[in-house]
């Protein structure tokens, strides 16, 4: 059985390519033959052209974006499946129709009107509208980013979704959006949950530092002093966070775009996470590392609905912070996380993941 995924393999992101290997390696454990569709739209391309001007700031930054595009790509090549032919335009994405017994469209995203659209223009790509395989596509843990779809968008979804075999969606408040467009759909974990281990991506080993690692897209004060109460909390204890050129260019410290398997380890080994990540959420339960999950949606967007979500079914809810308060925070802290309890919730909801995938992919061949 040959299956084609599409995702946003291309991504300089460590959750993307994770969620991307995690899919395709799980599986191809199962005797499948799984190609990743090099689909990577015009609308995707991070890494600008260096601006004429040559201007300082502009300079630091292409060249910063370089060298995270480069790190990525070393991963993508050695670990993703990813099909040798590039496809820039969903036209030429017809010229697939009938190579693949399968097509999977997720995890990530793959939903999110936000990403996918470009200049007004849902890209339908990943609503699998290249193919006209019925009954032979269907989503895995596809994520909507949000808990509502925009009106706007209301009666395309409902027309491409409804020719697949079955949708598996990521956050559970997506069930509601496919409801809403009389549509239905199975609860599906994180591809990175399905595996039983990570041991055939090289994880580099502890280098015996004691760090608490700081994983945070929104910087807040609040944030800061999370991490300045972990300090006083876990004493002789360095803070680790990434940084970029520019950041080492005015003296921050951190480490700058490890590559995503160094990502993993520095979670693996760290003595404590704060994180705003869904997916450094995901491999902090994974490695059993005690961490705070702040949703504190400083974008004013619904950031954190992922990652509540996440918390909801593992039965962690109390590591999750939408509203920031000292005496919380110190509580948590202090509170160790029956890990026992956890890998049991996670341990079924990966045999429903895997039971999804095993139901559907058969049905469909």
């Amino acid at each position: 059985m040959k299956i084609g995924i599409i995702t946003f393999h291309w991504a300089a992101n460590y959750g993307a390519v994770l969620q991307a290997y995690a899919l395709s390696s799980y599986l191809k454990s199962k005797g499948c033959a799984v190609e990743i569709i090099n689909y990577r739209p015009r609308w995707a391309k991070d890494v600008k052209p260096i601006p004429f001007s040559f201007h300082i700031k502009s300079c630091i930054t292409y060249l910063d974006e370089l060298y995270k595009r480069k790190v990525f790509d070393k991963f993508r090549k050695r670990y993703l499946p990813v099909s040798e032919k590039e496809y820039v335009n969903i036209s030429d994405l017809s010229l697939l129709d009938g190579c693949y017994d399968i097509i999977i469209t997720g995890s990530d995203q793959v939903f999110n009107p936000d990403i996918i659209a470009s200049e007004g223009k849902l890209d339908t790509a990943f609503l699998l509208n290249f193919t006209m395989q019925k009954g032979k596509k269907f989503a895995y843990a596809a994520s909507f980013g949000n808990s509502f779809l925009a009106d706007e968008y209301d009666n395309i979804y409902k027309d491409k979704l409804q020719d697949f075999t079955a949708i598996g969606i990521r956050e559970k408040s997506g069930l509601t959006v496919l409801k809403q467009l009389g549509l239905v759909g199975k609860w599906t974990p994180d591809p990175t949950l399905l595996l039983d281990a990570y041991d055939n991506i090289d994880i580099p080993k502890s280098n015996g530092k004691n760090y608490i690692f700081g994983l945070l897209f929104q910087v807040t004060p609040e944030s800061s002093d999370c991490i300045r109460q972990l300090g006083q909390y876990y004493t002789n204890t360095e803070v680790l966070r990434l940084v970029t050129l520019k950041d080492r260019i005015r003296g921050i410290k951190g480490i700058w775009h490890p590559s995503p398997e160094k990502w993993v380890s520095i979670i693996k080994n760290a003595r404590f996470v704060v994180t705003d990540s869904f997916h450094c959420t995901v491999f902090c339960i994974l490695t059993h590392r005690p961490f705070i999950s702040l949703a504190l949606n400083a974008w004013g967007t619904d950031w954190s609905e992922r990652i509540k979500s996440l918390l909801e079914r593992v039965g962690l809810n109390d590591r999750f912070v939408a509203s920031y308060n000292r005496e919380d925070i110190g509580r948590i802290i202090k509170t160790e996380i029956d890990w026992k309890k956890v890998d049991e919730k996670v341990a079924e909801w990966k045999m429903e993941g895997q039971s999804f995938l095993e139901i559907y992919c058969n049905e469909a061949y």
